[in-house]
């Protein structure tokens, strides 16, 4: 004990001169500081005009090591610093914030579990149970004067009221989930014609306008990826403008398939535009076009998918703020197509594309028109009054709820009078009443009615009844719904009690809160007063609680070229190895492709740290290798290519001279597609390979799938592999026919069979038969028919091969045999086999020799000569299929293992056979 507290002791002291080091600094640094540092209380700064004064001893906030010295010299002299000390290096504006918004409640009802019916028209106090949250990040990255760069990441999330567990990802019945609703970059100063404008680029939406009383927005474009600029001054108002892309899910008219088509949405707005006294205008419009794939538009014209159309709304909104803190908002829009369809709904009425995110519907250019009023203003001192009204109506527009060549008209009135006991407390009554009625293309009329009277006393900290936050309220209310052709109410009744309580709330500091547009309200979620914490500031007070910070990394001598300290390929096509790490020990280079064929090499030191070993001149060829740095095992990190594995411990080195080369020829293209897997349930990743030229047009091709191998991704036989090199030179040298090369992802990673939780020993008892079911389903639930409709390529068994390696050799072999109808053409490459592991499907048709000699126009078999992973499931399949006399190529590389040197030259020459 006694010899902890005197290293603890020790530890102080080292730490109290780190601490009177830093203010040394200060005091020396004091004027360059003062410009930007919070001025000492009693003292002006000298850009103000008057002289600085003497600096005034103040108390610390926070301390962290309480040991404080006498205050000489009128300046606080610290042996401990607190928040305040450290604050002074750094500017107040350059931080990290936070704000958003928070709503929660409780509610039960007199028919089973409370849910929401029309509340975009009958609104949403006393109609709403579920959780919601908003908070904004956003670190200040740069400031200097007026210009300024912000990293902002919004995260929103929905908590439901049925479900107790899953706060994450559970979203049954749609109750919880959290997702990164923006991610972007804004800028403000850097535009030499829009010195004051926002200048943004990334995942964000222009700014929404809500109808709060209704939970709906009548401005609505979607964060996406996108670039905008807001606030940019022209003339007497602000402009604003927005270009995003998404992806929308286009469906069939089954609505049980879909596709994914790129849309592309020009949001313009030219607002804040004077009036009179205290009223503005804003003029608006929004154009989403498709940009359609081919495919994509095939797939409309032939497989019943809904064809798109482009929709566009324009309006005008004028807001009128009233001198006793109340407002006003009265807009008109008009839209057609789908964004005419949104507005024909009753229960939200956001300007979307699509339908609960689906874009389906035969639009016909149809219009709607939409008119809202919304606001509050004060009838006495102690009464509010809250309103939102809304009349609509269309023709031959698609309706959700009638379908196409629709007619409706619609109102809606909700009306919140509530009066004010005093600041925190408001008890009222919202009253609310729609009717809808829509007339299909046979002329039948549908209505859809109902009111909702809700009591209410509410908790709060301002008067404002749509502005001020934090609140608490406690309600009642009864539902009627009169009419339902269109839908039925909540729990199949027409008439329902509710009670329970609310509470909502905004993150951050609070800020003071009074009669403002929504719009203001919407745009303070971005540019509200923020909780500044500068997070250098922390950084430095964590540093006075460690006893000694971590050295870090000796860096290379800037001086010299970057070449002196990387791996190289010379001219006489040997390599020199190098590694920077001067304060290693040992370092050895390991060079081969298997553990049965690595060579470990000593490297030399030199004198500047950077260690080396040549080799002889090598062949051509891609190699293998990592550093070996005491016992280490560390790739090249001064290596552009690295093994692209799941786990990625090695590195790559080319050496020019071979089919492997990126040549002077014409070039293929690479394509990624991302996709939802029907089968696992999961966004997955394949790449395409398609020849030089390919348009999509003319003669369809045929498709070559392959698989990798345990451990790899698709990237592996991309880059490992050299696909679209060796793809490139032979159709060059026109030993191949034009075709398309798919690479899925061999794992599957579904819960029970996710690769790195199975021991080597476990592996073919459990790991491979999982994954390749899955695999097999996946291929051809998704794959394959997400390549025969986003390319245009051949159908026939003859028009499809499938090969892999490894383990993507025992996928091969499973879904070839198992759907022999569907391939002409089959190869494993050291594959995995039934010798192994057993397969009934397989198994069961290597019995029927016929049926595979007469479909499979090639059968191609291949592993090298000392293979010790696979080799004996090769001999398995070999002796399996002389002995059924399956015909079959074979092919045993001498002197090789389970590498890539075997792979690369066996799928060069199995794609030659191909398709002739």
């Amino acid at each position: 004990m006694e010899q902890r507290l005197e290293l603890l002791e020790k530890a102080l002291k080292d730490t109290q001169k780190e601490l009177k080091k830093y203010q040394d600094q200060e005091r020396k640094r004091d004027q360059i500081w003062a410009s930007w540092s919070p001025p000492a209380e009693g003292q002006k700064r000298k850009t103000g005009g008057a002289t600085a004064g003497p600096k005034t001893a103040v108390k610390p906030d926070a301390v962290l090591v309480k040991n404080q010295q006498p205050v000489t010299d009128g300046a606080p002299a610290y042996s401990a610093m607190t928040l305040k000390d450290f604050s002074k290096f750094v500017k107040d504006e350059i931080g990290f914030s936070y704000n958003g918004y928070f709503r929660s409640g409780w509610g039960t009802a007199s028919h089973g579990s409370p849910k929401s019916w029309a509340i975009g028209s009958l609104g949403r106090l006393g109609n709403e149970y579920s959780g919601w949250f908003d908070l904004q990040l956003k670190q200040r990255v740069f400031q200097e004067g007026d210009k300024r760069v912000d990293a902002i990441v919004m995260l929103d999330g929905n908590v439901g009221q049925q479900y107790s567990t899953g706060w994450f990802g559970d979203n049954a019945g749609g109750e919880n989930y959290i997702q990164f609703s923006d991610m972007y970059v804004n800028t403000k100063g850097f535009l030499p014609f829009a010195p004051e404008a926002d200048f943004w680029v990334g995942k964000h939406g222009a700014p929404k306008i809500e109808i709060q009383m209704l939970d709906w927005k009548t401005q609505r474009t979607d964060a996406a990826a996108g670039v905008g600029l807001e606030n940019w001054q022209v003339g007497a108002g602000k402009f604003d403008i927005a270009l995003i892309r998404e992806d929308v899910d286009d469906y069939d008219r089954s609505l049980s398939n879909k596709q994914q088509i790129n849309t592309n949405t020009l949001d313009v707005r030219y607002k804040e535009i004077p009036l009179w006294d205290k009223a503005s205008l804003m003029v608006s419009g929004r154009y989403v076009a498709a940009n359609q794939s081919s495919s994509e538009k095939y797939k409309e014209g032939n497989e019943g998918y809904y064809p798109w159309k482009d929709t566009w709304m324009a309006g005008t909104s004028l807001t009128q703020k009233f001198a006793n803190g109340g407002f006003n908002e009265f807009s008109f829009l008009l839209a057609n197509n789908s964004i005419a369809s949104s507005f024909s709904r009753y229960a939200g009425s956001s300007p979307y594309t699509t339908f609960n995110g689906r874009y389906y519907g035969d639009h016909t250019n149809g219009t709607a028109v939409r008119l809202t009023s919304q606001g509050e203003t004060y009838l006495r001192d102690d009464v509010i009054m809250a309103n939102a009204i809304v009349y609509s109506f269309g023709n031959d527009v698609y309706s959700y709820e009638t379908g196409a060549h629709s007619d409706f008209e619609s109102i809606r009135t909700v009306l919140r009078p509530a009066y004010i006991w005093d600041k925190y407390n408001q008890t009222g009554v919202e009253l609310g009443y729609f009717k809808q009625q829509n007339k299909d293309v046979t002329g039948k009329k549908y209505n859809e009615s109902g009111y909702k009277t809700t009591l209410f006393h509410t908790f709060k900290v301002n008067t404002s009844m749509l502005t001020s936050r934090p609140e608490i309220r406690f309600y009642a209310t009864y539902i009627k719904a009169k009419d339902i052709d269109l839908d039925k109410a909540a729990n199949n009744t027409t008439s329902i009690l509710k009670t329970g309580r609310t509470i909502s709330l905004p993150w951050g500091r609070r800020r003071k809160s009074g009669g403002e547009t929504i719009t203001e309200r919407t745009q303070r979620k971005r540019n509200n007063d923020e909780t500044t914490c500068n997070l250098f500031a922390l950084a430095l007070a964590g540093a006075a609680f460690t006893l000694q910070a971590a050295p870090l990394p000796a860096m290379p001598d800037p001086s010299l070229p970057v070449s002196h300290f990387i791996t190289q390929v010379n001219a006489d096509k040997s390599i020199t190895y190098r590694l920077f790490a001067p304060d290693a020990r040992r370092v050895s280079i390991v060079t081969g492709a298997t553990p049965d064929s690595f060579v470990s090499h000593d490297m030399t030191k030199a004198a500047d740290g950077v260690w080396t070993w040549k080799s002889e001149p090598m062949k051509p060829n891609l190699y293998e290798y990592y550093f070996d740095v005491d016992g280490f095992r560390s790739v090249d990190t001064g290596s552009r290519y690295q093994k692209p594995q799941r786990q990625v411990n090695t590195s790559l080195i080319l050496v020019p001279g071979s089919i492997l080369d990126d040549r002077e020829v014409a070039h293929g293209d690479l394509r990624t597609l991302t996709y939802h897997s029907k089968a696992l349930n999961a966004e997955r990743r394949l790449y395409v390979w398609t020849p030089p030229g390919y348009s999509g047009t003319g003669d369809p091709l045929p498709v070559l799938y392959f698989y990798h191998g345990f451990g790899d991704s698709g990237l592996s036989a991309i880059d490992q592999g050299r696909i679209p090199q060796i793809m490139d030179n032979l159709l060059a040298e026109g030993k191949i026919k034009p075709m398309l090369v798919v690479v899925p992802d061999t794992e599957t990673d579904i819960p029970e069979a996710v690769a790195e939780n199975f021991p080597p020993q476990e592996r073919r008892k459990t790991f491979y038969p999982l994954n390749a079911q899955a695999a097999d389903k996946e291929l051809m639930q998704d794959i394959i028919p997400l390549i025969d409709a986003r390319f245009n390529v051949r159908k026939d068994a003859d028009g499809r091969a499938l090969a892999g390696l490894s383990q993507g050799g025992y996928q091969a072999l499973v879904s070839g045999m198992n759907h022999l109808e569907s391939f002409g053409w089959l190869a494993t490459f050291s594959g995995v086999t039934t010798t192994t592991v057993p397969n009934a499907g397989v198994e069961a048709q290597l019995k029927q020799p016929d049926a595979i000699n007469k479909q499979l126009r090639n059968f191609t078999v291949v592993v090298g000569e000392k293979d010790s992973v696979t080799g004996k499931d090769i001999a398995g399949l070999k002796s399996e299929l002389e002995k059924q006399q399956i015909k079959f190529d074979y092919h045993q590389y001498p002197g090789l293992n389970h590498e890539m040197d075997v792979w690369r030259p066996a799928y060069a020459e199995f794609v030659q056979k191909l398709f002739k």
